[in-house]
């Protein structure tokens, strides 16, 4: 998947997604790819108050929701375990703003256009509850569902303290749009072209020696 990903390198989307890596082979001859090392949104999230996360709510929820509208339609793919262990953010210090990227392909779906079997596939918090069964289900809806929870998780680190007026408008906003997406009905999840927009990206954040130590090995 992620070599598939590069006939879209000259897309301005796919900054969202890692097109850089090395490769190797184990003990048993099997290949491997080995992923720069980013700083896991999961693992911040974890942390007191969000850790580097704190105050950049709206940008994490666009970033998120720009990086799948571009996996669905133009890549036609499902990504099927949206989370916040499968994003990761790259930390650029010249210009010193964060880029979230998505990570992790290994259960998603390639041409989203016809519904699928049901069958657990992803992580039970965040995946869609149509994805169980009993019927078939779109893996493009059930992934608005799985943004959603990471929007709330996002959100969550924020929710105290909006103070400036149209900031809070904007925050309320990208709530109701959480929520919605989170509708346990799959055809009332709205679709990503109606998100919240925002004018800037994820900027000055916090700066983190760990964003550029060792690479992370995917079999």
């Amino acid at each position: 998947m992620y070599q598939s990903l590069l006939q879209f390198r000259d897309h301005p989307d796919i900054k969202h997604f890692i097109c850089t890596w090395s490769t190797g082979r184990w003990d048993d001859r099997s290949p491997f790819l080995e992923l720069p090392y980013y700083l896991p949104v999961g693992k911040e999230l974890r942390k007191r108050r969000g850790g580097i996360l704190h105050g950049q709510s709206l940008s994490l929820c666009d970033q998120l929701l720009t990086a799948v509208h571009f996996l669905h339609s133009v890549v036609d793919v499902a990504h099927m375990d949206i989370k916040p262990d499968n994003l990761v953010l790259d930390m650029d210090r010249d210009r010193d703003s964060i880029t979230l990227k998505v990570i992790d392909f290994n259960i998603s779906i390639i041409g989203t256009s016809h519904d699928v079997r049901p069958g657990k596939r992803g992580t039970t918090g965040y995946m869609a509850p149509e994805v169980i069964g009993p019927r078939q289900y779109s893996p493009i809806l059930a992934d608005l569902y799985s943004c959603g929870i990471c929007m709330r998780d996002f959100l969550k680190v924020d929710r105290r303290g909006r103070r400036d007026r149209d900031d809070s408008l904007l925050f309320e906003a990208f709530v109701d749009f959480a929520e919605r997406l989170c509708n346990q009905c799959p055809s009332k999840r709205p679709p990503l072209t109606k998100r919240p927009k925002i004018k800037e990206r994820l900027t000055e954040p916090q700066r983190d020696a760990n964003a550029t130590s060792s690479g992370t090995v995917v079999g």
